[in-house]
C-alpha cells in the first residue's frame, strides 16, 4: 500500500466538496415588468416565450412580487378572467395571487433550495422562486431545480458506489494481509504433539480475539527438560501479535542458544531482552509495551516441576484433589522499571502420576457475560475443581462448554489461552525429543 491508497479517500472527500452546487450556478430567467404593467402585455410575453415560468413584478428599483405561469393562465381562466385583468395592471394578479414569493441567496445550494421549495403548500409546490444579489434578481424554474438536484444526487449516488467499492478494496487487502500473518503465526504455534514420550499428556485452548492473537504459547524440550509457556502480549490483533512474535523469538533463543535452564533466570533475560528489543530504556522507546507469563519447567527423568510466573498464576491439582492456586512474581515482562533489576523466582514442585496443572493468560477469567459479568479467577478455580476427577480431553471439553455457556453472545473481550497438562509418570525409556 502506497501514499496514493491512503490518500485516495482524502481526494474522494475533496470530490464530493466539488460536487455542491449553488444557486448562482444555475440557469435563470430576469423578465422583470413594472407593477403598471397591463395583464395583456404580460399575457403576449408568456405566448413569445412558452419556457418562460414566470415573472418578477417591480415597483421601482423594489422586487415587491412575481406571477407564476401557472397561477397567471389560473387567474384568466374564471369567468369573465380576461375582461377584468387584461386591461388592468398586473398588480392586481399579484393581489389577487394566494402564492407567496420565495427568495433564496445565490450561494444558497441546490440541496437547500429543494428542501424549501418542498417546504411550501402542495398548491404551490411548483411554483419558480426568486435568487437575489441586491438588485440583481433572477427566477428560477422549480423543474429546472429539480433536475440539478436529480444529476447531483445520480452523481452523488456514483460517487457513493466508487468510495464503497474502493473501501472494499481496501478492506479485502488489509485482510488479505492480515490471514497471510495468521499463517505465520499459525506455522509458528505449532500444536504439540507426541507428549506421551516424556511422560505428559497435554491439551491446548487457543481462541485469538481477532484473527491473529496477542497470546502465544510455547512448547519445547532441550537437553532433557520439557518447557511449557503461555503468555499474554500487551494488546490483541496486530499489534498483540507483533509482540507476540518477538516474545516466542526472544524466549526460544533464551532457552535453546543461551542454554538458560531455569525458569526465573529465563523470565528474567525475556524481561531484558525485551526492554532491549523495544528500545525500553530510551525516552522513544515503548515504555509500557510487555508480558504476562507462565513458565513450567519439567524434568521428566527425575518427575520435577518448577513454576515461574510473571503476573500468572499456575494452577495445580495437588494429591489430596485440591485445586491449589501458585502464584508467580507481581511484575510483568519488559516495560517500566524503578528497580535496579527484575527477580523472579522459581517454585520447584515433585509431581506424582496422573496429578494435573494448568497455565493460563487472563482472556478467560476476565471474559464478560451479556450481564456485563467477568468470569473471574475464582469461578475459573472452581470449574477446574469441579472437573478435576475428569480425563484430560474432557477437561477441555468441560473448559470450553463453560466459556460458551458464561460468554453467550458477548464478543469476546481478549485472547484466550488455556494449557493442561497432566503428568503421566516417568517415561520409561529417554527418548529423543524431535522439535516442530
Amino acid at each position: 500500500m502506497n501514499l496514493d491508497d491512503i490518500c485516495v479517500l482524502d481526494r474522494a472527500e475533496a470530490g464530493a466538496q466539488q460536487d455542491v452546487v449553488r444557486l448562482h450556478q444555475l440557469a435563470g430567467h430576469v423578465d422583470t415588468v413594472p407593477q403598471d404593467t397591463s395583464a395583456e402585455a404580460v399575457h403576449q410575453l408568456f405566448l413569445s416565450k412558452p419556457k418562460l415560468p414566470g415573472v418578477m413584478v417591480a415597483e421601482g428599483p423594489v422586487l415587491i412580487g412575481l406571477i407564476s405561469r401557472a397561477t397567471f393562465f389560473q387567474l384568466l381562466s374564471r369567468k369573465n378572467g380576461l375582461a377584468v385583468y387584461h386591461p388592468r395592471p398586473i398588480s392586481l394578479m399579484l393581489q389577487h395571487s394566494k402564492a407567496k414569493m420565495l427568495q433564496l441567496s445565490p450561494t444558497s445550494t441546490v440541496l437547500e433550495a429543494a428542501d424549501l421549495c418542498l417546504q411550501r403548500e402542495p398548491e404551490f409546490l411548483y411554483e419558480p422562486f426568486v435568487v437575489s444579489s441586491g438588485n440583481d434578481h433572477r427566477l428560477i424554474d422549480f423543474h429546472a431545480l429539480l433536475i440539478a438536484q436529480s444529476q447531483l444526487l445520480h452523481k452523488t449516488t456514483q460517487r457513493s458506489q466508487h468510495q464503497e467499492a474502493l473501501l472494499k478494496k481496501k478492506n479485502r487487502e488489509i485482510l488479505d494481509s492480515i490471514f497471510y500473518a495468521q499463517r505465520i503465526q499459525k506455522s509458528m504455534l505449532r500444536h504439540p504433539d507426541q507428549m506421551d514420550r516424556w511422560g505428559l499428556d497435554l491439551f491446548l485452548i487457543f481462541k485469538p480475539r481477532d484473527i491473529v492473537s496477542g497470546d502465544f504459547f510455547y512448547v519445547t524440550e532441550h537437553r532433557g527438560v520439557v518447557y511449557i509457556a503461555a503468555v499474554d502480549c500487551t494488546g490483541h490483533g496486530v499489534p498483540g501479535a507483533f509482540m507476540a512474535l518477538i516474545g516466542h523469538n526472544l524466549l526460544d533463543d533464551i532457552i535453546t542458544s543461551k542454554n538458560i535452564r531455569e525458569p526465573d533466570a529465563i523470565l528474567s533475560c525475556l524481561h531484558e531482552s525485551i526492554r532491549r528489543s523495544l528500545n525500553q530504556g530510551s525516552d522513544a522507546g515503548s515504555g509500557r509495551d510487555g508480558m504476562d507469563a507462565c513458565l513450567c519447567a519439567i524434568d521428566p527423568s527425575l518427575g520435577i516441576l518448577k513454576f515461574s510466573g510473571a503476573k500468572r498464576p499456575l494452577y495445580l491439582c495437588s494429591e489430596s484433589q485440591e485445586i491449589t492456586v501458585i502464584n508467580g512474581d507481581h511484575h510483568s515482562l519488559g516495560g517500566m522499571q524503578r528497580e535496579r533489576a527484575r527477580i523472579f523466582t522459581t517454585q520447584t514442585l515433585d509431581l506424582v502420576p496422573g496429578q494435573t496443572f494448568f497455565l493460563t493468560t487472563d482472556g478467560l477469567a476476565d471474559q464478560h457475560s451479556p450481564n456485563n459479568e467477568k468470569l473471574g479467577s475464582g469461578r475459573l478455580k472452581a470449574l477446574l475443581q469441579e472437573i478435576r476427577f475428569l480425563p484430560l480431553a474432557e477437561k477441555k471439553q468441560r473448559i470450553e462448554c463453560a466459556l460458551m455457556d458464561h460468554q453467550g453472545a458477548q464478543m469476546q473481550r481478549d485472547d484466550i489461552t488455556i494449557i493442561g497438562v497432566e503428568w503421566l509418570g516417568k517415561p520409561a525409556v529417554h527418548p529423543v525429543f524431535i522439535r516442530n
